[in-house]
């Protein structure tokens, strides 16, 4: 019940009446909704973060078979799957799409007409997913957790947690770097804060599981270090790997989300999927209106620029903060 309280007071603080909103839609055809997720089907991360989609909907009136399709697809963290998955997605002509990350940029640039609500992408202006956090523009909106201004903060947390350490190892993924996205956002204020505190900063490249094991081992043998896990698709899907190397080197580490504690870790901030749940479906309702009332418009309003009227306005991308401290689970 805690959980579900949460819910419906973020919802009644975003200034919607739910219940009212909900069934004046219950009448209407079945929605269809899309859903991306960068992790594999198997995954047990992916699936509790499908489920808690689902129930969220369910506890809010859309049930599966009655006034709701749930059209999931997993990429499995590959980029030329995402976007085969994606145009498979819009074939089916959802009325919106939830992605993360990597899907957020396969489905983009297949639809300019279909809503894209996305969660879990760092820093969405840089990667020019959106114009702006005030006005993103085109038909994608969605939630970004994670300023770049975390990569000194997590570094701060970890230092006061472990003061001894005057190295600390920043892991990270070549190939998200390439693209501008994941751990290379925070690389920045990492480098600043370490310089102020002290501490060496090592940036720790790895690309599969080998190159991971050898860049730990390699790190640990100068010893005095400690290690910092940004959030990063490659982290996610290795994190059974990067946990266990943290753990049999001693490695003071710090992670960005609960799974990572679930797998074995130690120290983790305070950020769960389920916290964008509610919020992320109050853009969804948003969207559906606006194009709800643009289908019912006799004629097309007045405008200076014709793109303005062939795509539906979005509401604005907004920030989810996590909890500035570390929440130790042992």
């Amino acid at each position: 019940m805690r959980r579900r309280q949460f819910i419906m007071c973020l919802c009644a603080a975003a200034g919607w009446a739910w219940p009212q909103l909900v069934f004046a839609q219950l009448t209407d055809r079945v929605r269809r909704v899309g859903v991306m997720l960068v992790t594999a089907e198997n995954d047990p991360e992916g699936q509790a973060r499908l489920g808690a989609f689902r129930e969220t909907l369910r506890d809010l009136g859309w049930i599966e078979g009655r006034n709701l399709e749930l059209v999931p697809r997993w990429v499995g963290g590959n980029a030329i799957r995402a976007r085969t998955v994606a145009m498979e997605l819009l074939a089916i002509s959802p009325d919106v799409v939830l992605t993360t990350a990597l899907a957020t940029r396969a489905v983009q640039p297949e639809t300019t007409t279909v809503p894209i609500v996305f969660v879990q992408v760092i820093d969405p202006v840089e990667q020019g997913i959106v114009q702006s956090l005030a006005r993103p523009g085109g038909n994608t909106t969605g939630f970004t957790h994670f300023e770049p201004a975390m990569g000194g903060k997590w570094l701060g947390m970890l230092k006061e947690m472990a003061p001894h350490i005057d190295r600390v190892a920043f892991l990270y993924n070549p190939d998200s770097a390439a693209r501008g996205s994941g751990s290379a956002s925070f690389v920045q204020s990492f480098e600043t804060y370490a310089a102020t505190a002290a501490v060496t900063p090592v940036k720790l490249a790895a690309r599969d599981d080998a190159e991971l094991r050898r860049g730990m081992e390699l790190f640990r043998s100068a010893g005095g270090g400690g290690l910092l896990v940004p959030p990063d698709l490659f982290n996610t899907l290795h994190r059974d790997t990067i946990v266990h190397e943290a753990v049999r080197h001693r490695l003071p580490t710090i992670f960005p989300y609960r799974f990572y504690t679930v797998s074995g870790g130690l120290t983790r901030t305070e950020w769960t999927f389920t916290t964008c749940i509610a919020a992320l479906l109050d853009m969804w309702t948003v969207s559906s209106r606006v194009r709800s009332r643009r289908r019912c418009q006799c004629r097309p309003r007045a405008s200076s620029s014709s793109s303005s009227t062939s795509r539906p306005q979005m509401p604005s991308a907004s920030r989810s903060h996590p909890r500035s401290s570390p929440a130790p689970t042992r």
